[in-house]
């Protein structure tokens, strides 16, 4: 499967966060990964989540903190200007206006391979035990 291009990326976690339910933010890194499986129906990599996330950081559109993130005002004011009723059409209005986020130089979010593959892990095990409940 070809790489996804970095817009899509971007716009992917910038969507899951934003759409992710206002009592459950700032948004863990589990359930981070389960909003973006609702948005794009796929499972991030460890290389889309880790460079993503620090392209929104170092674009000001994201916050961090212990691996919970939310959107700054700048992000709530991306969000609010991408508005629709569609996730899709919002999914795709995000990839045009993050085209060209830069990479920061020094990534500010490091977690280790062993944090990602273990909120995909929890993710997955919920996911599999919500189906098993619910045939």
């Amino acid at each position: 499967m070809p790489a996804m291009k970095r817009q899509t990326v971007d716009a992917w976690l910038f969507l899951a966060i934003a759409i992710s339910p206002r009592d459950a933010k700032p948004v863990g890194l589990s359930d981070l990964v389960a909003a973006a499986d609702g948005v794009n129906h796929a499972i991030l990599t460890e290389d889309e989540l880790r460079s993503g996330i620090n392209r929104l950081l170092h674009a000001g559109l994201v916050s961090e903190h212990d691996s919970a993130f939310d959107l700054t005002e700048a992000g709530e004011a991306m969000f609010a200007k991408v508005r629709s009723r569609s996730v899709r059409t919002r999914f795709e209005r995000l990839a045009r206006e993050l085209h060209g986020l830069a990479d920061p130089g020094q990534p500010t979010w490091t977690p280790s391979p062993e944090a990602i593959q273990g909120a995909i892990d929890d993710y997955l095990a919920m996911a599999e035990e919500w189906f098993r409940r619910n045939p």
